[in-house]
């Protein structure tokens, strides 16, 4: 891969990373699950291509991936807080089932 289509492709990993905040953020996780897919293709093109060497081949481009790592965290936090709030609506109609089976 040229050096130009390889820093198309590690810019769209960033982009792709904001699209998926932006989606977490807007609770619109279906769309969350389908741009992750497609960034986790676009991860696997940059491993394939570059390694561990994309920011000594790009060293220009090590702002945007940090912003990206931390763009990352934040998006762990809504989904770590989505996957809390699935649990207790989980527990909540687990109990509501108890309750109706038990007063049938």
């Amino acid at each position: 891969m040229e050096l130009d289509e390889l820093r198309r492709a590690a810019l769209e990993f960033v982009a792709l990373t904001n699209q998926m905040l932006g989606a977490a953020q807007s609770g619109l996780w279906d769309v969350f699950l389908d741009v992750h897919a497609t960034r986790e293709q676009q991860m696997a093109v940059l491993e394939r291509e570059a390694g561990t060497t994309l920011l000594r081949k790009l060293p220009e481009l090590r702002p945007d991936f940090e912003q990206a790592l931390e763009t990352s965290l934040h998006i762990d936090e809504l989904a770590r807080a989505r996957r809390d709030d699935l649990g207790d609506n989980l527990a909540s109609f687990q109990a509501q089932r108890r309750l109706h089976s038990v007063y049938r």
